[in-house]
């Protein structure tokens, strides 16, 4: 067992081996303690300097201060700072609440979702989606900007449930002093353009309207079948793989295939047509990612926010049966906005396999 003390003379005792191990840290179990865990940061990485220990132990006690609610309605919601850990009078982590889904939000948006979720369909998809948006508005409301919304600290449960972790890394402004405490990292392929384009990550200019695209990104690939909002098949000339998805660069440049003609640029024969959302959810987007690079920071006040998200959401995020969802009558993992007269997944796999069929054809006689 490792002691540690924290404040008001509490003690935890957390078992030798980590539940898991990071770059900044390790997470470990507490003794007669299932609900909550603690995470402990590696001395030589994070603490280099006693500046960088003092800062991050004001952070942890400014997030533990602001009294964020970690449950709603009995569900975690937000793995957030409960208490801060000290060794031998050394600040050297923060206990929280435990997360016990294994799974992230990129098994829903990367992975083939039916491996580890076999009747996973389309309503799922608005429900983490949904989830999501809630527990952004929800930290927005109390001033807080997340910044890093990378895929590994979004852990979702088989519900539909999503919890936010690595809390540590948000941007956390001190109500009282009003010190700043920045968000200094982000996954390039969910930041916003002006984040990329000005270089703006280590200044730790991130913003609301830098949270509600990370958040889009994350809804459009939920809803669209895991497909990305940048993501586009190359045509008309030949280059090779690394250049046609270089995700950093469309985001920048404001080329996404399905609200802009790109030159050379179109959206992969895989992807769901646009049109299987209803058109208020196709207007949301088109505010968020319909821009150049001329118009990058007058764009960012047009995006669609998380609560405005969560309002469009709501209808389809609701208990079956729901008349805002019909199920395809030849396959019931088929289930779709009520909008459409028949199954577009259906139409879709259809049109994705003629279209093979037909490139197939054009590869044998040698037509391009």
């Amino acid at each position: 067992m490792k002691i540690y003390n924290g404040k008001n003379k509490s003690v935890y005792r957390l078992y030798d081996k980590p539940l898991g191990t990071g770059g900044e840290g390790a997470v470990y179990e507490i003794e007669n303690d299932s609900q909550h865990v603690a995470k402990i940061y590696h001395e030589a990485k994070k603490f280099d300097t006693e500046e960088k220990r003092q800062t991050l132990r004001a952070k942890i006690e400014t997030m533990i201060s602001m009294n964020i609610r970690t449950t709603i309605d009995g569900v975690l919601r937000i793995a957030w700072p409960q208490d801060i850990l000290f060794e031998n009078g050394k600040f050297v982590g923060y206990v929280m609440p435990k997360v016990s889904t294994p799974y992230k939000i990129f098994h829903v948006t990367r992975d083939d979702r039916t491996k580890i979720f076999p009747n996973y369909t389309w309503k799922y998809s608005v429900q983490y989606a949904y989830n999501l948006s809630w527990v952004v508005w929800y930290l927005h409301m109390n001033h807080i900007i997340i910044g890093d919304m990378n895929m590994n600290n979004i852990a979702v449960d088989k519900t539909g449930r999503v919890v936010l972790i690595d809390c540590d890394s948000f941007d956390i402004r001190n109500p009282r002093t009003k010190v700043r405490y920045k968000c200094e990292v982000g996954l390039p392929e969910l930041l916003a353009p002006e984040l990329q384009a000005a270089g703006e990550v280590k200044n730790g200019n991130f913003t609301a309207e830098s949270d509600d695209f990370s958040l889009a990104i994350h809804i459009f690939r939920l809803l669209m079948n895991n497909a990305d909002p940048f993501g586009a098949k190359v045509v008309g000339i030949n280059v090779n793989s690394q250049t046609a998805f270089n995700i950093n660069s469309s985001i920048i440049n404001g080329e996404c295939p399905y609200f802009r003609r790109i030159p050379n640029k179109a959206v992969p024969d895989w992807a769901p047509k646009l049109d299987l959302l209803p058109a208020d959810m196709i207007a949301a987007f088109d505010r968020t990612f319909n821009y150049t690079q001329t118009t990058i920071l007058t764009s960012a006040k047009r995006r669609t926010t998380a609560e405005e998200w969560n309002r469009l959401l709501l209808q389809y995020a609701k208990p079956e049966p729901n008349p805002a969802l019909k199920t395809c009558p030849k396959n019931p993992s088929h289930v779709y906005p009520a909008h459409h007269t028949s199954c577009p997944f259906c139409k879709n796999a259809a049109a994705a396999g003629k279209k093979g069929f037909l490139n197939k054809m054009k590869g044998l006689f040698g037509i391009s």
